[in-house]
């Protein structure tokens, strides 16, 4: 059994009543027409634009048999379009066998913020958070001190833009099979897919283990002039069969921290576009004597 909430025009909604399994879910601009579900398995938010959707505290674990796979949607279900934000905040989330993913959260035609930084941090406990954009939406990924647990062939973040896309992350991602760290993409066509990861905090910082699979995968426009960028921080640590592996576009590698791949620390796999530069430039820090 669950409940659905319907905004009306007017309507000012700051908090939620507790989902079962605790905590809350806000809607912190009150918009009208934002719609929330709550089920013992999951909970399904779809915002419209403009929104702020701030959710703490929650646990839910899809154990399968009808309805959603996640345990968190945010948009996806109900084809969110336009800009909004999802913040997350001291939740344990674990999706449903057959779906692998832990959150899915997704717009269309804007820009989807991502942020679960500055308060508790969540536990993913298996396919991770996915943040996706389609129709040329941008998506901004700002990723706190969370804990991603991921079985099998799994990710734990997934980043797919079809427009620009940056990611930041102080997460600790632990991948037990073939999966990926974090998986980045763009598809956007020149500037307007420009991905960087690691704007933030010196760059991409906690640790990424992927004893059998990729510690960040990232694929990003292949246009000369066009470079894409990824940052390791200072305390970023990835050991991995491939750290990091460039699928597509050229980008500089920025590494201030360590990068262990038992196959490769630094690979690309596909640089069939004759018009790209070469597919990546690896920059260390400068060392004084």
């Amino acid at each position: 059994m669950g409940f659905a909430i319907a905004l009306t025009a007017g309507t000012t909604f700051a908090t939620t009543s507790s989902p079962s399994g605790g905590g809350t879910v806000s809607y912190n601009n009150g918009a009208a027409g934002t719609f929330y579900f709550d089920d013992p398995k999951y909970v399904l938010v779809t915002p419209v634009a403009g929104d702020t959707v701030v959710i703490t505290g929650i646990t839910k674990n899809n154990t399968g048999g009808g309805g959603l796979n996640e345990a968190l949607n945010g948009g996806s279900d109900g084809n969110a379009t336009g800009s909004w934000t999802m913040e997350l905040h001291g939740n344990t989330l674990t999706g449903a066998p057959a779906s692998g993913i832990d959150a899915l959260i997704k717009t269309t035609n804007g820009t989807l913020t991502i942020d679960t930084t500055g308060a508790a941090a969540n536990i993913f406990n298996r396919g991770g958070l996915v943040g996706e954009t389609a129709t040329s939406g941008n998506l901004i990924m700002n990723i706190g001190a969370d804990t991603f647990n991921t079985p099998g062939a799994l990710n734990g973040i997934t980043a797919n833009s079809a427009g620009t896309l940056t990611l930041n992350s102080l997460a600790t991602i632990t991948v037990a099979g073939a999966g990926r760290g974090i998986s980045a993409t763009s598809t956007g066509v020149g500037a307007a897919g420009l991905v960087t990861l690691g704007t933030l905090n010196g760059g991409i910082k906690g640790t990424i283990t992927a004893t059998a699979g990729t510690g960040i995968w990232v694929s990003g426009p292949g246009i000369v002039g066009t470079i894409n960028n990824l940052t390791i921080g200072s305390t970023g640590v990835i050991n991995a069969a491939t750290g990091i592996q460039v699928a597509g576009g050229h980008f500089t590698v920025d590494n201030f921290g360590s990068i262990t791949g038992t196959t490769a620390a630094l690979a690309e796999s596909n640089n069939s576009n004759t018009t790209s530069p070469a597919p990546f430039e690896l920059v260390l820090p400068e060392v004084w004597f």
